[in-house]
Parts: C-alpha cells; sequence; structure tokens
C-alpha cells in the first residue's frame, strides 16, 4: 500500500496510506489538492513543489532563554520530589510512632517501605 500527500491552504499537509474512497475525498476542504509526499519536516508548499525552508539557529540570547525556562522547570520538578519525600519520611515516622510499623524492621526493610511508599503514594510527582 502507498501513501499518498495532500495539501490545503487552511488545513495544511497530510499523508493516506492508499487511495482513500471517492465519499472521503468529497468530504476533504474546500481546495484540497494532491501533492507529492512532503520530503522532510523542513518543507513547506510552494503551490508547485515542496521548498526547502530551514529554520535559523537559535541566537545566543534565545538559548540562553531556553535554558533559564528549562532550569526553572527542574527546580520546580525537584520541589515537587523534595515535598513527596518529605511527606513520606513524615508518615513513616507517624507510623512508627504508632506501632504501624514492627520494632524489629531491619534497615533493608525499612529501605524499602520508604521507598516503595514514594512510588506508590507519591507517583505523579517523581
Amino acid at each position: 500500500m502507498s501513501e499518498i500527500g495532500y495539501y490545503n491552504s487552511t488545513g495544511g499537509y497530510w499523508q493516506a496510506t492508499g487511495q482513500p474512497p471517492p465519499e472521503v475525498i468529497a468530504a476533504y476542504p474546500s481546495g484540497t489538492i494532491e501533492v507529492p509526499l512532503k520530503p522532510g519536516p523542513f518543507y513547506d508548499w510552494n503551490g508547485a513543489a515542496w521548498v526547502e525552508n530551514i529554520p535559523a539557529p537559535p541566537t545566543s540570547g534565545e538559548l540562553d532563554q531556553l535554558a533559564e525556562e528549562f532550569s526553572a522547570q527542574l527546580m520546580e520538578q525537584s520541589l515537587d520530589a523534595t515535598r513527596a519525600i518529605g511527606l513520606t519520611l513524615a508518615e513513616v515516622v507517624w507510623r512508627v510512632s504508632n506501632s504501624s510499623v514492627p520494632e524489629n524492621i531491619t534497615r533493608v526493610q525499612a529501605n524499602t517501605f520508604v521507598k516503595d511508599s514514594i512510588r506508590d503514594n507519591y507517583r505523579g510527582l517523581l
């Protein structure tokens, strides 16, 4: 089965696998035309052919801004993870103080309990 490219000035480009039935083609937006397959992501249809349109590389200022945004996102995720760990440790302390955890628990069992609590209770934050 071959792919067929279609283009519409308001809807952009899309591909169909195989020849669509006439009723499907009739439902395409007015002005849709069959075009050669788009050769890659940085190509624009000029009405007759695909023309390469490679975006300019980001400026150093744009890179700095992206780095700041990424850093802020990482900080927020780190704070969320830290809050989740803190809540889990508070839960562990509460359980121990209320005898919800056996006194003879081993260090490995305690570590496993904390890790499992973090994973199970705060999965969306980590």
